[in-house]
C-alpha cells in the first residue's frame, strides 16, 4: 500500500526536518496507478507489484526518520513516533472502513455483509493480512466473493513492521552504546542486523511461496525482506551521497525502467513474492538511491507536477479505490469502457476529497500531543490548527456524513425485484410439446425445461435455500476430515464410503465431483452399491504433471495420487468407476506452453492413459461431462439485480475440456455422459432451476441441486430396457 510515512518539509517551528523528494512521490504515483489498473482491468499483468514498491519506500522512509531522531537526541521517542503514525494512518483508514461496512449492508447479501464487517474489524486492528491468509487457505472460501477491504492486508503488514522495527533499532543502539561501547558504529551494527533479517525473510519467502503461496502473499514474515530492503538503503544512505550526478541519473532511469518492466513481465503464474518480487524491489531501491545525494533533475516521469500530486494523495487513492471498484461493479456489472471511466473518475474525486478534508487535517493536527505543564502551548497549537484546517475539516466531516446518508437513502429506496412474486416460467421448448397435448417429460427433459425457464425468467423465485444460506448449502463431504476430499491416505477403505451393497462403485475426481456425491449416492445406494469417493483439490485424473496455484506440496500430492487411486481401484475391484472433474482442470497442467489443439490432444492422450488403467473386464467406466461454471450468486445478487444478472455464458475452456474428454472416452472405449442440459439452456447458464440454486460459489453444486440430479442421473446411468 502507499507508504503512510510523510515526506515532511518543515516542522511547525520552521526547521527543516527532511528534504522533500519529488521522485519518491512520483514513485508512489507509479505504484498506486499500477495497482488501481490491475484491480480494475487486470492490466498490466504485474500491476500488483506496485505494493512492493510501496513496501520499499516505507522501509526507507521510516528507518530514515528513526535514524535521524536517534542521531539528533540520542534515543527514539516511541510516544511521538506512534502518535504521528496514528494521526497519519487511522482517520482516513477508519473512514473507508465505516463507509464500506455501511454501504455493504445495503448492497451485499447477509452472509457477505457479515463477512465484510469482520474484515473491517481485522483491518482496523491491523491484522487483515493474517485474516485474509487464513480465509485464503480455507479451500471452501477460496472461490467466494472478493472482500472490498482485501487491500488492507498491505497496510497491516506495514503497521506490524512499524510495531517491531523501532524497538529492535533501539535495542541495537542500546547494546552498541552500553555493552559494545561502540555508538559510532550504530549504522554498521543495525545494517548487519537488518541484512540478516532480509536474508532470512527472503529465504523463508522462497520456501513459503513454493509450499503455501496464498499465505506467503499475505504473510508479514514473507514480506519483511521488502520493507527491510528499504531500511537497508536508509542505513547505507551516506554511501550514496558522493555518487556523481551522471551516475545518479543512470541509476534513476534504470530503476524506473525496471519498475515499469516488472509490471509487464510478472504475472500470477510466477512464484510471488519470492523470488519475483525482487524485480520491483531492487528497481525501486535504485530510484531511491539515485536521489539520496540531491534532487533528481532529469527523472521527469516521476518529478512532474501530476506524478507528485498523485503521489501526495496516493494513500487516499489506495484506501478508496478497491471498495469503489467492488461497489461500482455491483451496481454496474456490465464493465464497459464507459463504466471503467466512471469508476476511475469516482476514485479520483473521492480520494482528493478524502485527502483534503480527512487525511491532511488529521495528519497535521495536534491530536494526541501532550506537553506536560504547557497548557498554553496546547491551546496555541489547536488555535493554529483551527485557523488552518478548521473550516475544511468541518466541511469535510459534514460532506462525508451527507454523502454516506444520501448513498444509504438512495440505495434503500432503489426499486428492488420482488422475490415473492410468482415465478414467471418461460414456455417449455417446442421440442418437448405437441399441438395436441403435452407429453410426459422424462426426468432429464423436465430438469432441462426448468433450466430453460430460469434462463428466460425476469423475476426471482423464492429460492430454497435462499442466497443468504448458500454458505451452508455445500455438501458435508467437502470437509476434508471425512476423507472424500484431500485424503492423506487411501488405505482406510471405510473413509468416504456410503452404502453396504454387494456391488462397488468408485467416484474419481476433484472438489466438483465431491459436490456431486448426493446425486451419486442417491442413485447407486438404492441399487445395491457401496460408493467410495476419492478426490484431490483441483487435481485432474490424467497422466500429465500438474502445477497447482495452491503450492508445490499440493501439486506433489496430486501428481502422486493417480497411482494410489489406480491401486485403490485394483484393491476394491468395483463394477463401476465414474470419473468427473472441473472444467478448469486443463489450467492446472504444468506445461503452460500447451494451448489450442495441442492442449486438447495432450489432454485426450493423458486421459486415455488413466482410463485404461482403471478398465477391467466386466467393469463399467464412465466419464461424465463437467457441469459448466456459472455466476457466484453471493456476488451477482444485489437489491437491483434480476435473474439475468446472474446468468453466465459457457466458457471456451469448458468446450475444450468436453471435446478432449469425449475424444478420450471414444479412444479408451468407455462411456461418456453429456449433462449440459441439466445446467444450461444452450450456452446460457442460469443460477438456479425451479427454485433451487445450482451452485454455492461459481462452480460447486449446492447439496440441494445435487439431490435434484438424482432422477435424471439414474435414468442416464440405468436406462430402462
Amino acid at each position: 500500500m502507499p507508504s503512510a510515512v510523510g515526506n515532511e518539509r518543515r516542522s511547525r517551528s520552521g526547521v527543516k526536518k527532511a528534504s522533500f523528494r519529488n521522485d519518491v512521490q512520483g514513485l508512489r504515483a507509479f505504484a498506486v496507478v499500477a495497482v488501481i489498473f490491475d484491480h480494475l482491468i487486470a492490466w498490466p499483468s504485474g500491476g500488483f507489484g506496485g505494493v512492493d514498491v510501496f513496501f520499499v519506500i516505507s522501509g526507507f522512509l521510516i528507518t530514515g526518520i528513526l535514524l535521524r531522531d536517534h542521531e539528533r537526541v540520542g534515543t527514539i521517542s516511541f510516544v511521538g513516533f506512534y502518535r504521528k503514525r496514528i494521526r497519519r494512518i487511522v482517520p482516513a483508514a477508519t473512514a473507508v472502513l465505516v463507509f464500506t461496512v455501511v454501504l455493504g449492508s445495503f448492497l451485499f447479501t447477509k452472509s457477505r455483509e457479515l463477512q465484510t464487517l469482520w474484515d473491517a474489524v481485522y483491518s482496523f486492528l491491523f491484522m487483515a493480512n493474517w485474516h485474509f491468509a487464513a480465509v485464503g487457505t480455507d479451500y471452501f472460501q477460496a472461490t467466494g466473493p472478493v472482500s472490498p477491504l482485501q487491500h488492507y492486508w498491505s497496510l497491516s503488514v506495514e503497521e506490524q513492521f512499524y510495531l517491531v522495527w523501532p524497538w529492535l533499532m533501539l535495542l541495537v543502539f542500546f547494546v552498541a552504546a552500553r555493552l559494545l561501547r561502540k555508538p559510532d558504529h550504530n549504522r554498521m551494527i543495525i545494517g548487519t542486523i537488518m541484512g540478516l533479517i532480509v536474508v532470512a525473510s527472503f529465504v523463508y519467502a522462497l520456501w513459503e511461496t513454493s509450499t503455501n503461496p496464498t499465505v506467503a502473499y499475505f504473510s508479514t514474515l514473507s514480506r519483511a525482506w521488502e520493507l527491510g530492503f528499504g531500511a537497508l538503503l536508509a542505513i547505507a544512505s551516506p554511501l550514496f551521497k558522493t555518487v556523481p550526478p551522471i551516475a545518479r541519473t543512470i541509476l534513476g532511469w534504470l530503476g524506473l525502467i525496471g519498475i515499469v518492466a516488472s509490471y509487464f513481465v510478472i504475472n500470477d503464474t510466477l512464484p510471488f513474492p519470492a523470488p519475483w518480487a525482487a524485480f520491483p524491489v531492487v528497481a525501486t531501491a535504485l530510484v531511491i538511491a539515485s536521489g539520496i545525494a540531491g534532487p533528481q533533475r532529469f527523472l521527469f516521469p516521476l518529478t512532474n507536477r501530476v506524478s507528485v500530486f498523485l503521489g501526495n494523495i496516493s494513500y487516499s487513492l489506495y484506501l478508496w479505490h478497491f471498495p469503489i471498484i467492488i461497489f461500482a461493479l455491483v451496481l454496474m456489472p456490465d464493465q464497459t469502457f464507459v463504466v471503467n471511466l466512471i469508476i476511475l473518475a469516482a476514485i479520483l474525486a473521492i480520494s482528493i476529497t478524502s485527502y483534503y478534508f480527512i487525511e491532511q487535517p488529521f495528519h497535521l493536527s495536534p491530536l494526541l500531543n501532550y506537553y506536560a505543564g504547557h497548557k498554553n502551548r496546547r491551546r496555541r497549537d489547536w488555535q493554529e490548527w483551527r485557523a488552518r484546517f478548521g473550516s475544511q475539516f468541518r466541511w469535510g466531516g459534514f460532506a462525508f456524513v451527507v454523502a454516506l446518508g444520501v448513498t444509504c437513502f438512495t440505495i434503500a429506496f432503489i426499486p428492488t425485484v420482488n422475490v415473492t412474486q410468482p415465478y414467471q416460467a418461460a414456455p417449455v421448448p417446442s421440442a418437448l410439446t405437441t399441438s395436441a397435448a403435452p407429453v410426459v417429460l422424462s426426468a432429464s427433459a423436465q430438469l432441462a425445461a426448468e433450466v430453460t425457464a430460469a434462463a428466460y425468467t425476469n423475476s426471482w423465485p423464492q429460492l430454497d435455500p435462499s442466497i443468504d444460506q448458500l454458505a451452508d448449502a455445500r455438501v458435508p463431504e467437502m470437509d476434508p476430515r471425512l476423507g472424500c476430499l484431500q485424503p492423506t491416505s487411501l488405505d482406510d477403505e471405510s473413509l468416504c464410503t456410503d452404502g453396504d451393497g454387494p456391488q462397488k462403485a468408485v467416484i474419481i475426481g476433484d472438489s466438483v465431483s465431491v459436490s456431486w456425491i448426493p446425486a451419486f449416492r442417491g442413485v447407486l445406494e438404492p441399487r445395491g452399491y457401496s460408493v467410495r469417493s476419492v478426490a484431490y483439490e483441483t487435481c485432474p485424473f490424467v497422466s500429465l504433471q500438474v502445477r497447482l496455484k495452491v503450492g508445490d506440496l499440493q501439486s506433489s500430492q496430486c501428481n502422486k495420487s493417480r497411482d494410489n487411486i489406480v491401486d485403490l481401484v485394483d484393491r476394491l475391484n468395483p463394477s463401476l468407476v465414474i470419473v468427473l472433474d472441473s472444467q478448469f482442470s486443463m489450467k492446472q497442467l504444468q506445461d503452460t506452453t500447451l494451448t489450442g489443439s495441442a492442449l486438447t490432444t495432450a489432454w485426450t492422450s493423458a486421459r486415455v492413459d488413466m482410463l485404461n488403467k482403471v478398465k477391467a473386464d466386466g467393469r463399467r467406466v464412465i466419464l461424465i461431462e463437467p457441469n459448466p461454471g456459472g455466476a457466484d450468486m453471493n456476488v451477482c445478487d444485489t437489491p437491483v439485480s434480476s435473474p439475468s444478472d446472474c446468468d453466465f455464458k459457457i466458457e471456451a475452456e469448458w468446450h475444450q475440456h468436453a471435446d478432449g474428454d469425449k475424444a478420450a472416452a471414444a479412444a479408451a472405449g468407455v462411456e461418456y455422459f453429456v449433462d449440459q442440459d441439466w445446467f444450461a439452456a444452450g450456452e446460457n447458464v442460469p443460477s438456479f432451476a425451479g427454485t433451487t440454486p445450482q451452485r454455492w460459489d461459481n462452480g460447486h453444486l449446492t447439496e440441494q441441486y445435487a439431490t435434484l440430479l438424482i432422477p435424471p442421473l439414474d435414468a442416464q446411468l440405468f436406462p430402462a430396457t
